[in-house]
């Protein structure tokens, strides 16, 4: 038996190696594309500089060799990539290429915005699953037949962001004028872009888990606690905990594909984060600034994931 055992956390100890080493590859890689993007743009960066900032000037070898010199760009891809590994390691993520201007406040900045802003939408999100869900728990409690799917999570799902952003804005901006167009800084003026991303993402969430939790009531062991006298509260949460310990990792890629959606509605609702700040520096082809908001977009990822896979391990733990 201690055998067995040995062999089986080997496995487990090799399975969890090799998941590490080809997710810090992944991230090597994705961190070597973003330190090429300079030359991945299709763009002269020197160019780029020179009609962001001196549009009148003529665009002279000359001119463009001393840009190339002046922001680090002249010794090649390789050395380009070790210069901003470099800078990155020491907590500098490089200077604008339009204003000048140091790239790391302005986009940990529009991080915390965009940050608070999906805080607030998966709480609707919540909201608007749990509302999806408790019907499927009451009629799982009451042995009651129920068919996947549902009207409710499909109408919420076909509602897309930058749809339903500047619905909202007509009704209860400019119609009822209960809530401001536009604007960050104040709760009410966070009501409108929550809801345009909580909404869908409760609709696609409440589904999932409904599925998951009438799944779970058709289990055997579902109908031998009931057979002993486990029902109600206890019941429940065992079948929760059960139907949502496989679905921590599509939870953890619909937080991190709130970032996409949230790209239409900072803009549409005029609000300095994370989404709108890429877009206007992918707009002006100001590469250091997209290079600082992609890292950051890739720590939120990872650290969905990890935070995936402890709730996944906790539920797990719990439901053994």
């Amino acid at each position: 038996m201690s055998g067995v055992l040995t062999r089986l956390a080997g496995r487990l100890r090799t399975g969890d190696l090799v998941t590490g080493i080809s997710r810090l590859l992944a991230l090597a890689c994705l961190v070597g594309l973003v330190g090429m993007l300079p030359w991945l743009s299709g763009k002269d960066p020197a160019l780029t500089i020179l009609r962001a900032t001196s549009s009148d000037r003529e665009p002279t070898p000359e001119i463009l060799d001393s840009i190339r010199t002046s922001i680090g760009i002249d010794g090649g891809p390789l050395h380009v990539i070790g210069h901003w590994l470099a800078g990155v390691a020491r907590g500098d993520l490089g200077r604008s290429w339009v204003s000048g201007a140091d790239v790391g406040p302005d986009a940990v900045d529009a991080f915390g915005v965009s940050l608070s802003l999906m805080a607030a939408a998966l709480g609707v999100g919540v909201i608007v699953a749990a509302a999806l869900v408790l019907p499927a728990l009451r009629d799982g409690l009451r042995a009651r037949a129920r068919p996947r799917g549902g009207a409710a999570s499909a109408i919420l799902i076909s509602l897309p962001e930058y749809l339903l952003a500047p619905i909202l804005m007509l009704v209860l901006a400019v119609y009822l004028r209960i809530l401001p167009p536009f604007g960050w800084g104040s709760p009410e003026k966070v009501i409108m872009p929550a809801l345009s991303l909580g909404l869908p993402t409760g609709g696609y969430l409440g589904g999932l888990v409904s599925d998951a939790v009438t799944a779970t009531f058709s289990e055997r062991w579902v109908a031998t606690w009931s057979t002993a006298g486990i029902r109600g509260r206890p019941l429940a949460g065992a079948v929760l905990r059960r139907a949502l310990a496989p679905l921590t990792g599509q939870v953890a890629l619909v937080v991190v594909a709130l970032t996409g959606g949230a790209v239409a509605v900072e803009k549409i609702f005029a609000i300095p984060g994370l989404g709108r700040e890429l877009l206007d520096a992918a707009s002006a082809q100001d590469v250091p600034a997209l290079q600082a908001q992609i890292l950051l977009l890739l720590a939120l990822a990872l650290a969905a994931g990890v935070i995936a896979g402890a709730a996944r391990r906790l539920l797990m733990g719990r439901a053994a």
